[in-house]
């Protein structure tokens, strides 16, 4: 009778045993899948702020390149001298981008860094 009890206790003991490592087992797949669909929605999420920024900068690049093609063709006809307008247009272009290229650590770099590495960690 007490070999009995011991093999029921025994068998009581596996089964806990089963249970406790299927349900292991179930935790770490479905901890593996939400891993799995944060990272499918951090990326899509990244992607489509990627597309977006890409299109407006498009819109604003065109824009930028009529305003200044009429800024130097209003520049040119106020001086007398098309070409010389746009070579006004052309010197404002190159100092900003001497500008930007001095300042390119700090204004572009680190907030497009920071910006990206809190999108991902949020």
């Amino acid at each position: 009778m007490e070999e009995e009890e011991e093999e029921k206790v025994m068998e009581e003991k596996e089964t806990v045993v089963e249970s406790l490592v299927e349900n292991v087992e179930k935790y770490t797949a479905t901890t593996l899948e939400l891993a799995k669909l944060k990272s499918v929605l951090k990326t899509s999420d990244a992607l489509s702020n990627i597309a977006v920024s890409v299109i407006l900068m498009l819109m604003t690049f065109m824009t930028i390149i009529f305003l200044s093609v009429g800024g130097a063709i209003w520049i040119g006809e106020l001086i007398g001298s098309l070409y010389c307008g746009f070579l006004i247009i052309a010197g404002f272009y190159a100092l900003i981008g001497l500008i930007a290229y001095l300042m390119r650590i700090r204004m572009i770099k680190n907030p497009i860094s920071s910006a990206l590495i809190n999108h991902f960690i949020d």
